[in-house]
């Protein structure tokens, strides 16, 4: 985690990373608030990592995910989530909130 965000969170968390070549170049994670998932995701803009491996490896990190969840989208990221099976519930000063029923 360190190494892709540069300090550790200050709460505790699950993650998952995907390597390139022994670089880090995506993580996908969720922390828990009031018995509620917060997922978050990030993908290195400079990997060549294949949209389709991305797509797959965050698709089984939510098919095992035993948490009703919530996260706020980066712009652009709406069809993505979308495609995954999350829903789109409100907007916030944050950006785009959307929900995930396991």
């Amino acid at each position: 985690m360190i190494e892709f965000f540069g300090t550790l969170p200050s709460y505790t968390l699950r993650a998952t990373v995907w390597e390139i070549d022994g670089k880090v170049v995506a993580m996908i994670g969720y922390w828990m608030i009031a018995g509620q998932a917060v997922v978050f995701s990030d993908i290195d803009p400079l990997a060549e990592a294949p949209a389709i491996r991305i797509w797959r490896e965050a698709k089984a990190f939510m098919d095992n995910l035993k948490h009703d969840a919530r996260c706020v989208a980066q712009e652009g990221s709406e069809r993505f989530l979308e495609s995954l099976g999350w829903q789109h519930i409100g907007t916030s000063d944050d950006g785009e909130i959307f929900e995930w029923h396991s």
